[in-house]
């Protein structure tokens, strides 16, 4: 299959608006988005991606990320894609889905994975173009 590089978009700042303040919509938190996160690059790999290129997010994501892939690493011998951040500093604002969606598309992903509410998602298909789209939406992200 060669070299595949993916993008992945993490958004730490999904799932937490209004909606979940007025109504029985679930909330996913920063933790559990960074375990969702490991169980799709395990997918990436078993799928033939060599590398991920990520935007940078939340620390709880992160750490939860880098965490979860060394224990799964040394328990269960599960191998993953390599993992590189790109470098921009987030702002934890839209404009940095964006960014690293502008990043990504000029570094010549063969897709881009995003975990992000609806909002992220429009966002996504406004700048991707052509780039294949896998959207995940966190539990609760479609609800009332």
């Amino acid at each position: 299959m060669g070299d595949v590089t993916v993008g992945l978009v993490v958004n730490g700042a999904s799932g937490h608006d209004i909606r979940r303040l007025v109504s029985a919509a679930t909330v996913v938190d920063n933790v559990e988005k960074g375990a969702m996160t490991v169980r799709l690059l395990a997918g990436l790999k078993a799928s033939g991606v060599d590398r991920v290129l990520a935007m940078p997010t939340a620390l709880a994501i992160a750490s939860t990320v880098s965490r979860l892939m060394r224990a799964m690493a040394l328990e269960h011998g599960e191998s993953f894609p390599s993992l590189e951040w790109l470098p921009m500093e987030p702002r934890f604002a839209a404009s940095d889905t964006v960014e690293a969606l502008t990043m990504l598309v000029g570094a010549g992903v063969a897709a881009v994975c995003v975990l992000g509410g609806d909002g992220t998602q429009r966002l996504t298909v406004g700048v991707l173009g052509d780039v294949p789209l896998a959207g995940f939406f966190a539990a609760g992200e479609l609800g009332p």
